[in-house]
């Protein structure tokens, strides 16, 4: 099943075709990433049926974390990260570095921990050149 017309190359095109409660949650993980760390390139990759902003530093080799919009949330991909446990977040996947966590909106609380798991997974990468 196609979600996009043509692959997505911009952040407005990966968010275009999804509800614009999805929409609003997608811009505020974009703005959450982009304030945590200003420095990092943002990447838009995916085909005819996923699309995902990426962002990096360094290079692909080097990716933090990554925003997936779907139907009824986004989910928010963090690499280095395999163990870590906190509470209130449900971590998903199998990856060998990296876990998500679908949401479905920010508010204080949980936009609090996707900080602190985004700040978990940038602690344990290897960020220098």
């Amino acid at each position: 099943m196609s979600v996009y017309q043509q692959k997505p190359t911009t952040f407005d095109a990966l968010i275009e075709p999804f509800e614009p409660s999805i929409q609003k949650v997608a811009l505020a993980l974009r703005k959450l990433v982009q304030q945590a760390f200003p420095n990092f390139e943002e990447h838009i990759y995916g085909g005819l049926a996923i699309g995902n902003a990426l962002y990096s530093c360094g290079g692909l080799e080097r990716v933090l974390c990554g925003i997936q919009p779907a139907h009824d949330h986004c989910k928010l991909y963090v690499n280095n990260i395999s163990d870590i446990k906190r509470k209130g977040l449900k971590l998903e996947g199998s990856g060998k570095h990296s876990r998500h966590v679908k949401v479905r909106q920010l508010n204080d609380e949980n936009q609090e921990k996707l900080l602190w798991l985004l700040h978990q997974g940038y602690e344990q990468g290897s960020w220098e050149e």
